[in-house]
């Protein structure tokens, strides 16, 4: 019945959603009308139950089984006698896990208290994002067909439109419907009219009556400008006018005041969030409507609820839109915005996979199983030795590179030697401290001169994470929980940036290493925690997912079962949590994007990622070492090929065998002229990876940068940071792509590529990148 349900309702989907004037209100006093008592009269009709089921599926919402579980519980109430007691017990075993051998009276409780548990649940998660979406509209229009209409459910005019609807034609009596309901609606919303002159009020609710201490007669027809005074930041007004001309949407605080009384400013005013929607046109006609959610500056404990909840008003007003003006966005724009689910869920994964790894890395024998998971490259078969080629960045004579294998062995070492830090004191601490500076740390740091992003990387972000002695659990929250945005930390890191430039420059221009800058105990500890963040993240990237699909694994949980004592409910808790890795290890290739992204936002070398699927391969993300490098913010950079920083000097030959690496789908290791925002010119060394998807077909290139600089010294932290993250990067993901992009990328294969084969693994020959870094720092 399901499956039939599923399939009916989306055979609707191929038909196209016709407007009706009263969709709107029926939608906005939903929204209004989120109780589990109109939740469960709603579901109680097949047609409404038809659609959100299908609306469930089609996302693949984990609640779908609280949802069979309302549906079974409706059905009990239909019965009677022995097959009502039968019915109940098994709806009981199924869902509630309660035993037989209780009475009825007690199943019936515990049911109706599940109910209750299921009711609020979906109207938290589910409901209102169910609202905004044309499920929601063609319910909407089917429900209008039911004999005889049901009451209650909003789905006619309301009383006041009704009454004069023959003086008003169809356009009108949607936008007095919409007036209708917003006014009773206890958020604070305004609607503004942007075709008529001066952005009138038309429509203002209950909620915005008692934020803003005016009575709608007081409002409607004026202007927002009303509410401004003395203390109003003239920026802000800016920003909200540059907006509302553009038609876009935007987020502003700005000091607001709540009263005029006969012409005078009330002195106390108050920090009011706006939240715009973009220009929408709700009806036929050229009407179109601006909706504001105001609100006070919520606490920080409260801001993210309190921003998902507007993104939901948003989405839902949104939604009432029947055409919009077309604009000129991004496919990268567009594919982001599509995947934001499937991003987040791998920024989410990565956390949790963070805190789980700094745990168990805690453990020797952790550390042993993972260590025999990887490959030894020189244990490894040809055609696998061939896949982890290593393409040798040479200059001068010395290489301070490293092989995967190399890597993963360093730095299971560097826990021990942290771990082992716990036996030590007095001056075997000092010595075993200084010891592991020495081995670990002044690699990845090199000269102060030269560490001057590191320091100022630990001193915005990690050291703050430190502080609060815990990962962050959820991506979004990861700047709120910083105090930043991602607008303040480019910023916040230029001067931190300058002062350290200072400080460098004040004194004698030696050769002393970081370790002689960050020899007391604390600094090198902070520079340890700092380590121990980037190397987890590198490890989530390929070398992580790779063990918890391998044999290793389950010898692990084995290893982690056979402790005792206290230490058996560590290892419990740690078993847990790699279960749950496992079970939530990304499904796609767009969710592994989103654990890319995340675990390169803060690593001390330049970083971009490009979509290989889409004309101009625009890029998808960048790093914050990149926006520091080239001057550009991200907002600046998304979307866009990364030809913006080539130039007039960029040398032609370069540039010709980065499309010949591009065409062929390979990596490539090359030096080429680029330009910074300010107009500066930089050598560039480029290391540019290919990503293949489970098909065998190329989804994203990750790039990284090096400025070039005149002593190899200067550079060997950016390339062993840089050659670290190529390595631990897969060549080839054991997760397929989305559909669409699938299509996408075989056309690309099909037309782009050379000679139409097998997308290549094996990177470019190092001799001809030793060729490449000699003659740049010829040119440099």
């Amino acid at each position: 019945a399901a499956a039939a349900a599923a399939a009916t309702a989306t055979a609707a989907v191929a038909t196209d959603v016709e407007w009706n004037e009263c969709d709107a209100y029926t939608k906005l006093m939903w929204s209004q009308n989120m109780t589990k008592k109109f939740l469960r009269k709603l579901l109680a009709l097949p047609r409404a139950l038809e659609h959100f089921q299908a609306h469930l599926r089609e996302h693949q919402h984990p609640l779908i089984c609280a949802l069979d579980f309302l549906v079974m519980s409706n059905q009990i109430s239909d019965l009677e006698g022995p097959k009502r007691r039968a019915r109940l017990f098994e709806c009981a075993e199924r869902y509630v896990k309660t035993p037989t051998t209780i009475k009825v009276e007690e199943v019936e409780r515990r049911i109706h208290a599940e109910i209750s548990n299921a009711l609020e649940m979906l109207l938290g998660e589910v409901f209102p994002g169910f609202i905004a979406t044309d499920w929601c509209t063609r319910l909407i229009q089917s429900l209008r067909k039911v004999e005889p209409p049901i009451k209650g459910a909003f789905l006619t005019l309301p009383k006041r439109v009704s009454e004069s609807a023959e003086l008003m034609d169809a356009q009108q009596r949607c936008v007095e419907s919409i007036i209708e309901a917003v006014s009773s609606a206890e958020t604070a919303i305004l609607v503004c009219d942007r075709t008529l002159p001066g952005l009138p009020i038309i429509a203002m609710s209950s909620g915005a009556e008692l934020l803003m201490g005016h009575t709608r007669d007081d409002a409607v027809g004026y202007n927002c400008r009303l509410m401004q005074g003395p203390q109003t930041d003239p920026e802000a007004v800016e920003q909200l006018s540059v907006a509302i001309r553009k038609g876009e949407g935007t987020v502003v605080d700005i000091a607001n005041y709540t009263t005029i009384q006969k012409g005078m400013r009330n002195e106390s005013g108050f920090m009011n969030r706006v939240t715009l929607s973009s220009k929408l046109r709700v009806t036929p006609g050229e009407t179109e409507l601006i909706f504001a959610v105001l609100r006070h500056i919520p606490m920080p404990m409260l801001e993210l609820r309190e921003s998902r909840s507007t993104r939901l008003l948003l989405d839902i007003f949104e939604s009432l839109a029947i055409a919009r003006e077309e604009q000129q966005v991004s496919p990268a724009l567009r594919f982001l915005d599509a995947s934001a689910k499937a991003l987040a869920k791998g920024q989410r994964w990565l956390m949790d996979a963070i805190t789980t790894l700094r745990k168990g890395l805690r453990m020797p024998v952790i550390r042993e199983i993972l260590l025999r998971s990887v490959p030894n490259e020189l244990e490894a078969s040809p055609t696998h030795r061939k896949q982890m080629q290593d393409v040798r960045l040479m200059m001068h004579s010395k290489n301070t590179l490293k092989s995967r294998y190399d890597y993963i062995v360093s730095t299971c070492e560097f826990w021990a030697e942290l771990e082992g830090l716990k036996n030590h004191a007095g001056w075997e601490y000092k010595t075993a401290l200084d010891g592991l500076m020495k081995q670990y740390i002044t690699p990845e740091l090199g000269q102060r001169r030269t560490a001057i992003l590191w320091f100022a990387l630990r001193k915005t972000v990690y050291d703050r994470w430190a502080e609060n002695e815990r990962d962050l659990v959820e991506a979004e929250e990861a700047y709120t929980s910083l105090g930043l945005s991602h607008d303040e930390l480019p910023s916040l890191l230029l001067q931190h940036q300058f002062a350290a430039k200072e400080a460098s420059q004040a004194e004698p221009d030696d050769d002393r290493s970081a370790s002689a800058v960050g020899g007391q105990a604390d600094e090198v500890l902070s520079n340890a925690s700092m380590l121990q963040h980037i190397l987890v993240r590198v490890i989530s990237l390929d070398v992580l997912p790779n063990f918890l699909r391998s044999r290793s694994y389950h010898e692990t949980l084995d290893e982690l079962q056979k402790a005792k004592g206290s230490q058996r409910a560590m290892n419990a808790s740690l078993e847990a949590e790699l279960e749950s890795l496992k079970a939530t290890l990304p499904k796609t290739s767009e969710e592994w994007l989103g654990v890319l992204t995340w675990a390169a936002r803060h690593l001390p070398n330049p970083v971009c990622v490009c979509d290989a699927s889409l004309p101009g391969m625009p890029i998808l993300c960048v790093n914050t070492a990149f926006e520091v490098l080239t001057g550009y913010e991200s907002a600046e950079c998304v979307g866009n090929s990364c030809r913006f920083l080539q130039g007039d000097e960029t040398d032609v030959a370069a540039k010709h065998r980065l499309r010949e690496a591009i065409r062929n789908q390979t990596g490539c290791h090359l030096t080429l002229l680029n330009y910074k925002k300010s107009g500066e010119s930089f050598m560039n060394l480029l290391s540019l990876t290919p990503i293949f998807d489970r098909d065998d077909l190329c989804r994203f290139y990750v790039g990284s940068l090096c400025e070039v600089k005149e002593h190899y010294a200067s550079m060997k932290p950016q390339l062993r940071h840089a050659d670290r993250l190529q390595k631990m990067l897969p060549t080839k993901l054991a997760v397929p792509s989305a559909p669409n992009v699938r299509q996408r990328m075989l056309r690309v294969r099909d037309t782009v590529m050379k000679n139409g084969g097998k997308p290549a693994y094996s990177f470019s020959a190092g001799a001809s990148s030793s060729h490449s870094v000699s003659s740049s720092k010829a040119s440099s």
